[in-house]
């Protein structure tokens, strides 16, 4: 009889252990630590969130900067906000190199009409071939910082200028007018001399080319270099006479008015 109630203290005792212990091991589980998102995990998704977001909209710039460069040739003036400037210099800087339209030496009158602003001029100036695009003109004046300041008139300009030299003459104020004296029995170095003593703003470089070595549109426009052997020179058809000129003459023009005073006598 003593065995039964033995037998039921050691159940009690077998299953109270085995209830300990199983309260024991939930709370060395309670106890163990939870795994912390480590901050360098964090700053790497980040950093890959943010690549991939730059990678999409540089490729989705190089797929919109053709249409942004043709809107900024078809209105030049643009390229006075820095921000659009930039985006030439980096996109396209040949657009706006200072490179002259071709090597035609060929003389054009080019007339700026008078309240012309900056961009429709340049406009006309590629109408007449003289500027390889209207950008690049326009460049060129904010470059000098002329804006504004191109004078009306009537110019004699040339495709193998580049736009800066263009813009160079353009902004020659017109109307000063000089008195210059060619004496009889100059050579050409003592016409040169004598002109460069002067007020003239003209390139004599050119005049002298012009002289030495003529264009063939230059000897089209006088019936009496009909017979001129190649690779004449000019030098003894410059009548010697008193000229009144305008002080910012081109090379191209005193030329031609020297020989149309020959022409005349």
């Amino acid at each position: 009889m003593n065995d039964q109630p033995r037998a039921r203290w050691e159940n009690d005792a077998r299953r109270n252990e085995r209830i300990r212990e199983l309260r024991a091991q939930r709370r060395t589980t309670e106890r163990r630590p939870r795994r912390r998102f480590q901050p360098i995990v964090l700053l790497l998704w980040f950093a890959g969130i943010a690549a991939l977001a730059a990678f999409l909209i540089f490729v989705g710039f190089l797929a919109f900067a053709p249409r942004l460069m043709s809107w900024v040739e078809t209105n030049p003036g643009a390229i006075k906000q820095g921000i659009v400037l930039d985006f030439v210099r980096w996109y396209q800087p040949s657009a706006i190199a200072d490179t002259a339209a071709s090597d035609s030496v060929a003389r054009i009158t080019f007339q700026v009409p008078t309240g012309s602003n900056d961009t429709e001029i340049g406009h006309l100036l590629f109408e007449k071939g003289l500027v390889r695009s209207e950008l690049a003109f326009q460049y060129q004046v904010i470059a000098a910082g002329r804006e504004g300041t191109l004078q009306a008139g009537a110019y004699d300009l040339s495709p193998s200028l580049t736009p800066s030299a263009i813009v160079a003459a353009l902004r020659q104020e017109k109307g000063v007018e000089l008195t210059i004296r060619i004496r009889e029995g100059w050579r050409l170095e003592q016409i040169v001399g004598y002109l460069s003593r002067t007020k003239l703003t003209t390139n004599l470089d050119d005049f002298v080319r012009l002289v030495k070595d003529p264009p063939a549109d230059l000897l089209a426009k006088y019936d009496f270099f009909a017979n001129l052997p190649a690779s004449r020179s000019l030098e003894g058809y410059l009548f010697p006479d008193t000229y009144r000129v305008d002080a910012n003459t081109t090379a191209r023009a005193l030329v031609e008015k020297l020989l149309d005073t020959f022409k005349a006598r």
